[in-house]
């Protein structure tokens, strides 16, 4: 018998038992008898012989997968939470599937129909401007981050709020009050409340409002790129911008050098997500994710004995760099 083609059925007859019995030792180990489990074992192991996965997952209600449905592969912030969510599926002996959804809603459904098809314990959903109904639909555990589209299942998020307000306040304690945000989109829920949050704390400090101070966009370094052409268009220029997310601030920091700005001495700038390149001259100022926590979190919200759909809030810190700087009272 060639060893990488025997089956259940040959090392049953090896063992001398029946077929059910190996399903059993391959399946449900503690329904055998320690002998038992010890007489096939040894053939499995004698031949290498791989369970067929997709046959289990033909009788079984779910499977050890989950998937992670992402709109952005090329955000740092999505490329850290695959690796720390990887991490932990490996060590938990799950595997995690990569769904690129790239904001498009069919693409989503197709994933979604696969993950249905598969029997995948769960599905945790990014951050995207579809309004994906179809979630309703599921039989399985659905995970939400950063998003609220009336998709039904455990929310995991930051503390955005938290986060924007310490910015401030820590540009206000360095004489900062001309304070402008980068990249603003609705489109997106943590974007539209670290927004929100800039304002609230704004007014907090009874800083006036400015609208040209919000500049719209993407969260890409193209926006902080343009972000920065426009504030040093205005008669008066902001001299400290809160970026609605690192690679923002990447982009403001890359243009400023193009045009001979000091980053610090002419402009300060904050980012979000703490996911920057630590090859970078200049370390950018950055409230930083716990991204390990998000994952933890996340991965619990679809592998949890516990299935009733519960908000879990992270905190979130700052981490002071090299990109701002104290200016003289105004």
């Amino acid at each position: 018998m060639s060893d990488h083609r025997i089956g259940v059925r040959g090392i049953a007859k090896l063992a001398g038992v029946s077929v059910a019995t190996v399903s059993r030792v391959i399946n449900s180990p503690d329904k055998v008898s320690p002998a038992t489990l010890d007489s096939v074992n040894h053939i499995i192991n004698k031949y290498n012989y791989i369970p067929n996965l997709n046959a289990r997952n033909l009788y079984a209600k779910e499977s050890n997968s989950f998937a992670l449905f992402v709109y952005d592969l090329e955000n740092p912030f999505f490329i850290a939470l695959v690796k720390e969510l990887n991490k932990i599926a490996f060590k938990h002996k799950r595997t995690l599937l990569i769904c690129d959804t790239e904001n498009n809603a069919d693409k989503e459904r197709e994933y979604f129909l696969y993950c249905q098809g598969i029997r995948t314990r769960g599905i945790i959903v990014t951050e995207g401007y579809i309004n994906t109904v179809f979630y309703s639909e599921s039989n399985q555990r659905i995970a939400i981050l950063d998003r609220h589209d009336g998709i039904k299942g455990s929310c995991v998020r930051s503390n955005h709020r938290a986060g924007i307000f310490s910015a401030v306040d820590y540009l206000y304690n360095l004489n900062h009050r001309k304070f402008a945000f980068a990249g603003y989109t609705s489109n997106f829920y943590s974007v539209a409340e670290r927004r929100a949050a800039f304002i609230e704390a704004l007014d907090a400090r009874d800083i006036p409002i400015n609208d040209n101070y919000i500049f719209e966009g993407s969260m890409t370094c193209q926006t902080g790129k343009k972000a920065l052409d426009y504030f040093c268009s205005l008669s008066s220029p902001p001299t400290a911008i809160v970026c609605a997310n690192d690679q923002v601030a990447l982009g403001v920091f890359m243009r400023a050098q193009q045009i001979g700005i000091r980053i610090a001495e002419d402009l300060s700038i904050i980012g979000f997500d703490g996911c920057l390149p630590d090859y970078l001259n200049t370390k950018i100022t950055t409230i930083r994710q716990d991204i390990p926590r998000i994952a933890a979190e996340l991965f619990e919200c679809i592998f949890s004995e516990d299935s009733t759909p519960h908000d879990s809030i992270v905190d979130v810190s700052l981490e002071v760099g090299d990109s701002c700087a104290r200016i003289p009272s105004m």
